[in-house]
């Protein structure tokens, strides 16, 4: 039985922990965002937009494992 409850809570665990990371990256992208607004380089809008992706990457690579 208490292998079975173990194994449960690791499960839990590793959800509560890949969604902590895929709101940890939305609030990065949302704090991007508004940097973008601000920015007037081209080269560090092209920047910011580059990081936006990689973290919109990672949000969905995070929503499939869960």
């Amino acid at each position: 039985m208490s292998k079975v409850q173990s194994k449960s809570v690791n499960n839990w665990a590793y959800f509560q922990s890949k969604s902590n990371e895929t709101k940890s990256f939305r609030n990065t992208i949302e704090i991007l965002g508004a940097q973008l607004l601000s920015t007037i380089t081209p080269a560090a809008k092209n920047d910011i937009e580059k990081k936006i992706v990689q973290y919109k990457g990672k949000v969905e690579k995070y929503e499939k494992k869960k």
